[in-house]
């Protein structure tokens, strides 16, 4: 039977046998080597590696470029300022983080997840506190982002996860915000997430989406 030799191709199959969110196609050569994503079934039964490994060539190749923070072999992480309480900006952080998992090639199913969480949470830092800062790290496993704010934290984080529970301004929600349902979206579209409030301090939560 013919075999193709070491030619670049498609799996969507961990070694393990579980299939993976990850799907990637390794494309190009001579130093235009560029990941995309492939679909669930399309995928080269020759090829035995594991998808993380491209996400992981990805990364490399990123860390060669210059415009980017944070950068190693194994992750990426970036940083984004939210402003206080400026909706035309508002989506800037997660939309930008949505282009950078683009165009590593994660899976548009795990970047969807991934944009909606923070977008959820961008919001609510900007709505109840003023703004705030946002962190995210890129590792071939997954995908981690912190929002932080020093706004008036949350006297009870268990009522605040009640879906319709709001405390936004009715200017606010004149605008189409503050529906009450940013905390539970952010738990629905994630694999964790972590809430710290300090009443008085502020505010920091994390969101974990999985990549494998």
């Amino acid at each position: 039977m013919y075999r193709p030799r070491e030619s670049p191709g498609r799996q969507n199959v961990r070694n393990d046998g579980h299939q993976s969110n990850l799907l990637c196609s390794r494309q190009g050569a001579r130093g235009n080597d560029h990941l995309s994503c492939k679909r669930n079934g399309d995928y080269d039964p020759y090829d035995q590696t594991p998808p993380v490994y491209y996400l992981r060539q990805a990364l490399q190749r990123r860390n060669r470029r210059k415009g980017c923070l944070g950068l190693s072999n194994q992750s990426l992480t970036l940083h984004y300022d939210i402003d206080a309480v400026d909706f035309s900006a508002a989506g800037e952080a997660s939309s930008g983080v949505k282009r950078t998992l683009n165009k590593i090639g994660v899976n548009p199913a795990i970047v969807k997840r991934v944009a909606i969480a923070m977008y959820e949470a961008e919001i609510n830092a900007i709505i109840h506190a003023g703004g705030g800062e946002a962190d995210i790290e890129i590792t071939p496993e997954k995908i981690t982002v912190k929002i932080s704010d020093h706004g008036p934290g949350i006297p009870d984080i268990a009522q605040a996860m009640t879906a319709g529970w709001s405390t936004a301004p009715e200017t606010v929600r004149e605008l189409g915000f503050g529906a009450g349902m940013g905390l539970p979206n952010m738990q629905r579209y994630t694999d964790d997430m972590q809430i710290e409030s300090t009443v008085g301090k502020g505010t920091v939560v994390t969101l974990t989406v999985n990549i494998v």
